[in-house]
């Protein structure tokens, strides 16, 4: 079993890093050292992954957060990476720990959405925007402003981090942008 007694999903209400040094505070307190050790892990990783990219160039808060989720999901990817490597190897235990960690990981971060639930949600949410006149189809120049807002909404529906920004990119583009019409087309 995963011990995350005491540790909550993280909703995006304050800063992934905070929250996770809230975890970790109460992981201490309750002295519990699988908790501990994975949580001051993770939580230098994502210092290092946040310092690495607010120093290449002028980075948001939005931005920030964006890559500190991105950096947990990639080292619950890492650590399931590297079970099944031990696994292979037949160091069956260290496979089990590093399982244990990734599932401890994955229970702090909302359940991604993705396929055709997200598929279907991101068209329901265009179609409404175009419906209501939210949202002018064909317009290039607002793309940004339609993928941060059809984001912020499912976000808000199912948690900070639970989706991909490029997936509801790419399944956004194509609803957006006008289909061409074939190059020879044109009459002269």
């Amino acid at each position: 079993p995963v011990p995350n007694e005491g540790t909550s999903v993280y909703t995006g209400g304050i800063p992934l890093e905070q929250f996770l040094n809230k975890q970790l505070l109460a992981a201490r307190k309750s002295k519990d050292a699988f908790r501990t050790n994975v949580l001051r892990t993770v939580i230098g990783e994502l210092q290092t992954e946040l310092k690495l990219k607010a120093s290449k160039q002028k980075e948001t808060d939005q931005n920030l957060e964006t890559v500190a989720i991105k950096s947990l999901r990639m080292a619950i990817s890492k650590r399931k990476t590297a079970a099944k490597e031990y696994r292979e190897s037949g160091l069956e235990s260290t496979a089990e720990v590093e399982e244990k960690e990734a599932a401890y990981l994955s229970s702090i971060l909302p359940k991604e959405i993705s396929g055709e639930q997200l598929r279907s949600e991101v068209t329901g949410l265009y179609t409404k925007g175009k419906e209501t006149g939210v949202f002018e189809p064909g317009d290039k120049s607002k793309i940004p402003t339609i993928l941060a807002q059809i984001v912020e909404s499912l976000e808000k529906e199912h948690g900070k981090g639970s989706i991909a920004t490029g997936e509801v990119a790419r399944i956004l583009m194509p609803l957006i942008q006008p289909k061409a019409g074939k190059q020879g087309d044109r009459t002269t």
